[in-house]
């Protein structure tokens, strides 16, 4: 099952993680910044809520 996140869920993990910035709503996380619309997949969010998330922004 893959668990669908809503933008707040997503700025949820984000918001404590030192690849995020803020200010942009980017995530630098493979050294290119990504706008989290773009980001659709990431591993801490699958950590956070124990199993496979995805994000539609």
């Amino acid at each position: 099952m893959v668990i669908t996140l809503s933008h707040e869920e997503v700025l949820k993990v984000c918001s404590t993680c030192d690849k995020y910035a803020k200010q942009d709503d980017n995530c630098i996380e493979s050294g290119t910044p990504k706008s989290l619309k773009e980001l659709h997949h990431c591993k801490k969010w699958d950590a956070h809520f124990g199993g496979a998330c995805v994000f539609r922004g």
